[in-house]
């Protein structure tokens, strides 16, 4: 039976909440089954351990603390972390591991990263275990530092090589300059053009000498770690408590939808209470017992109704009940 001021409607938690409570197996069950389906994916997928090593990168110049200089100006970050995750780098980092690790897994697990305007590169390894992959990360990180500066150094030496051999024969183009100079009559041609060579040579070996003094004393070693691997975080894949909370959350989520789909289907209202609550409506009142006293209790009902102002009136039938007659 509903009054006839006209209601705004309104959002009852109430009603939602005694929904909730009325199926808490259900959600609960839900629950179960969500962290079920966790815990059996946390056991199918193999953990995977992900270790991380920082290092800071040095230009290999002969100034490279010049005042005029930046040293990421210097340095080709993105050559740089191609060089350290090579096959080159991943062969001499695995023979450091005493076959831990073969060259070519290594390289497929490893990550290198750097900035385009920063010094510091990040190199990670992923590995079945913490222990294999603090190592591989490692490795990596000293093998690439070893691999640049014996590149430097072996560049140094072969250009410190040729131009010691280019001295030579410049001295050697001297001395006979200078037999020249000392057979030729002064004034002459001859000995101007002795005099010339002897002055050329002079220069080219000296500018020689200055350049191999320059390179002799370069700081090849190109690198520091920063954070070893074996004080960094190590990062685990899948994490077991992410897994746990969005099973349960998955869970409750879904057991809460199947609570109000299950609530909206049902049709059978047992009490006084759940009609006005299903119906939204204000109930004056039940009766129950032989058919010779409804009509009365009708009329007590009406006049209820009257008394509320009521613009529409509804009876409810329980079903097992033998029907009112008209």
């Amino acid at each position: 039976m509903t009054n006839g001021t006209a209601s705004q409607p309104s959002i009852d938690i109430g009603r939602y909440w005694a929904v909730i409570a009325s199926r808490w197996p259900v959600i609960l069950g839900s629950m179960a089954v969500g962290l079920l389906v966790a815990v059996s994916y946390l056991l199918l997928i193999p953990r995977m351990y992900t270790a991380t090593t920082t290092l800071a990168i040095f230009p290999i110049s002969s100034d490279p603390y010049a005042a005029n200089r930046n040293s990421s100006n210097l340095l080709d970050m993105t050559a740089e972390a191609s060089m350290a995750s090579s096959f080159k780098v991943a062969q001499a980092a695995a023979n450091s591991t005493g076959g831990a690790w073969a060259a070519p897994e290594l390289r497929t697990n490893t990550t290198v990263s750097a900035g385009s305007g920063s010094t510091v590169m990040t190199v990670s390894v992923d590995a079945n275990s913490e222990a294999l992959a603090r190592q591989g990360a490692s490795a990596m990180a000293e093998a690439y530092l070893q691999t640049r500066s014996q590149q430097a150094a072996e560049s140094i030496d072969n250009v410190v090589r040729r131009d010691r051999e280019r001295i030579d024969k410049d001295r050697q183009q001297l001395r006979d300059a200078i037999k020249r100079l000392a057979a030729s009559k002064p004034g002459s041609p001859a000995a101007a053009e002795a005099t010339a060579d002897q002055q050329i040579l002079n220069l080219q070996i000296s500018a020689l000498l200055s350049r191999i003094s320059a390179l002799e004393g370069i700081d090849t070693t190109g690198g520091v770690i920063l954070n070893p691997a074996s004080m960094t975080t190590i990062s685990v894949t899948p994490s077991v408590r992410m897994a746990l909370a969005v099973g349960a959350a998955a869970g409750l989520g879904i057991g809460v939808l199947i609570a109000f789909i299950s609530h909206a289907r049902r049709r059978t209202v047992s009490t006084e209470r759940g009609l006005a609550r299903e119906l939204d409506i204000e109930a004056l009142g039940t009766w129950t017992g032989d058919q010779l006293v409804a009509a009365t209790i009708a009329q007590q009902l009406l006049r209820m109704a009257t008394l509320n102002n009521a613009r529409v009136i509804a009876f409810a039938q329980d079903p097992l009940l033998e029907s009112v007659p008209s």
